[in-house]
């Protein structure tokens, strides 16, 4: 039975994909045993890489199964006897099930594994596991806490130096070996910073047996990444129907998994999607009573808290109501080719004003619509197009008109206003307005 943690991982490379360990992630995996990782644990995981599945896809048959974990651990074919009774024991624990094959590997180690196995099959496997050696010298990420095992992603920016038995005194270099450092008497660690490291970037070297210089580097592109996605929360200072937080990064946009507590963090929600934008229903939230929890591809795990009181409204989905019509420009007030729209309260009722400190924002004109809306001069029947409507910013519900034409003295007027001809703060579209005759119509004076 294989009982060494070491040895254990060794197998497992064997037993899952026909190899013998690399170091980097020899000394990975060895680690995971040692914090706790269960043997079963571990070659589950190895059955669901990207190399194993590369090479036998999880749902190949059960025969395929069998026939492959012969290859691997024995390098032959599965003979009668031999596949009947594994194929026996996969049937047992459920063939269809990663944890069941997994179990079979297990066995199928510990079997081969066995100190007072005399068979040729146990004798091929330990010596397998015996003429290789694990400790070759060479630098690895203590810990590799990216969404890999192995992709150089880690929030942990120490570095184990393995060296060969009798050396002592080391240097290393971080510019690729232009500049060195002398490390410290008995070290076999390094720290590095948080940053981006080139693969052959970080050296050490040391002399060998032969008085010769020996150099070991890393080998692919590593990543200290110490710092969590800090975010900046805002929406409206005042009460607001818009229940999407808005946000900007302080710091490192890198996002893997967000959750989002409306509570205080009693209770917390999974968010959806790359981009924390955490929806909240109406009511009063107290500052620090909203939070959002990144975590980042390195693992690092930051909290932000809203900063201040909101009041939530609930949603207004009544569109904008014209309340009056004004033969007056805000912009131009003695014009004769101007008016006014008049809109009712629910143009600028809680909207956001994200976009400045002092204002909402104002009601939304569809331009392509402009060309359709007109004054009917009821007293002759003419048409008057609108050539230009704008905004009032600081008013928010009113709207200023320039007419095609100008307006003659003593006429009356009324408006067509096309559906979807303006939207509220919320982007409720308007609906077709016509108002011939109706009070809100105006004698051009």
């Amino acid at each position: 039975m294989v009982v060494d943690n070491a040895a254990r991982v060794d197998a497992c490379y064997w037993g899952v994909l026909g190899r013998a360990p690399d170091t980097e992630g020899f000394r990975f995996w060895v680690a995971k045993l040692d914090e706790g990782l269960g043997e079963e644990q571990l070659i589950r995981l190895f059955l669901n890489g990207a190399e194993r599945q590369q090479a036998q896809p999880a749902d190949e048959s059960a025969s395929a199964f069998i026939d492959g974990c012969y290859g691997d651990l024995l390098g032959r074919s599965a003979d009668a006897d031999g596949k009947a009774f594994w194929l026996g024991r996969l049937e047992a624990l459920g063939s269809t099930h990663q944890d069941a094959r997994a179990a079979v590997i297990v066995e199928m180690i510990d079997y081969l594994g066995r100190p007072d196995g005399q068979s040729a099959d146990q004798q091929l496997f330990q010596t397998r596991l015996a003429h290789w050696e694990p400790l070759m010298p060479g630098l690895v990420l203590h810990e590799d806490s990216g969404v890999s095992a192995t992709d150089g992603i880690t929030r942990n920016g120490q570095v184990d130096v393995t060296l060969p038995d009798g050396v002592e005194n080391w240097s290393y270099s971080l510019d690729g070996g232009q500049h060195w450092t002398l490390a410290s008497a008995g070290s076999t660690t390094l720290q590095l910073g948080a940053g981006y490291y080139q693969a052959d970037q970080l050296q050490v070297s040391y002399l060998g047996d032969d008085g010769n210089a020996r150099t070991q580097a890393n080998q692919a592109q590593w990543r200290i990444d110490t710092q969590g996605a800090e975010l900046h929360l805002f929406t409206t200072r005042g009460p607001t129907t818009e229940n999407l937080l808005q946000f900007r990064f302080f710091d490192d946009g890198d996002i893997l998994q967000w959750r989002s507590s409306s509570d205080g963090g009693q209770t917390w929600q999974q968010g959806e999607g790359r981009w924390p934008a955490p929806k909240l229903e109406p009511g009063f939230y107290v500052q620090g009573s909203i939070l959002v929890e990144t975590t980042d591809t390195a693992g690092n795990v930051a909290v932000t808290a809203l900063p201040r009181d909101l009041t939530v409204l609930p949603a207004d989905l009544t569109p904008p109501r014209l309340t009056g019509i004004h033969q007056q420009s805000y912009f131009n007030p003695y014009a004769d080719d101007f008016i006014s729209l008049l809109f009712d309260d629910s143009i600028y009722r809680g909207t956001r004003d994200l976009y400045s400190e002092a204002y909402p924002i104002p009601v939304k004109v569809d331009p392509t619509l402009l060309e359709k809306a007109f004054l009917l001069d009821v007293t002759t029947g003419a048409r008057i197009g609108f050539e230009m409507a704008n905004p009032v910013r600081q008013l928010t519900n009113l709207l200023d008109i320039r007419l095609t034409s100008e307006l003659e003295e003593g006429h009356q007027y009324s408006v067509y206003l096309p559906g979807a001809f303006v939207y509220d703060g919320y982007n409720n579209p308007s609906d077709e307005l016509t108002l011939l005759g109706a009070s809100n119509t105006f004698i051009a004076a």
